[in-house]
């Protein structure tokens, strides 16, 4: 049987929000003890508050603090849109000699993300009605852990679904929904201030 501490770090790890806000100690011990407790049917809620302080420690020392770093280049990027886009699932070895905005070769499919819609091709899926949200950010993203979960978390907060993420170099591309766009920049508006 595994002890309560390794049943606290194991729920702590599987809620990253509960995590984030336990290294930066803005969570609430005796609360988020209960909680554990009804989750996960244990009654010594004073063993969970102890094994939350511990694991907040071990944290604290293991994880870096890049929180600061992050709004820096957020506050420093662009952002970019492309209305009309249209994504395509394709058999990975299907020909494209469209001009696309990207292509994601994966192991088993490709995807291809193109303001055109492409003819002549036999995909499994596509997606129409989508925007890419591209966030120009200098140099530093390469560099610096956590930016795009931050950036992901900041959309997800926002009930905002990603169909496509892209990474190239500097350039942060999201496919969303149309109708999420005003949502999205309202989101990445108060950050990027």
């Amino acid at each position: 049987m595994r002890s309560i501490a390794k049943l606290v770090e194991e729920f702590v790890d599987t809620h990253p929000y509960i995590k984030e806000a336990l290294i930066a100690g803005i969570i609430n011990y005796s609360e988020l003890a209960r909680q554990i407790a009804k989750t996960l049917k244990i009654t010594k809620t004073e063993a969970i508050i102890v094994a939350l302080r511990r694991y907040r420690a071990k944290l604290k020392s293991i994880t870096p603090h890049y929180s600061k770093k992050i709004i820096d280049i957020c506050k420093k990027s662009k952002i970019e849109i492309k209305t009309a886009v249209y994504v395509y699932i394709l058999p990975k070895y299907q020909k494209i000699s469209n001009n696309v905005l990207a292509k994601i070769d994966g192991l088993n499919h490709t995807t291809i993300v193109s303001e055109d819609k492409l003819e002549n091709i036999r995909p499994i899926k596509v997606q129409e009605n989508l925007i890419a949200f591209i966030i120009i950010s200098p140099k530093e993203i390469e560099e610096t852990p956590g930016v795009i979960h931050f950036m992901t978390s900041i959309l997800s907060e926002r009930g905002i679904n990603i169909y496509q993420l892209l990474s190239c170099y500097n350039e942060t591309i999201f496919i969303l929904k149309k109708e999420d766009l005003v949502n999205a920049l309202s989101a990445f508006d108060r950050i990027m201030k």
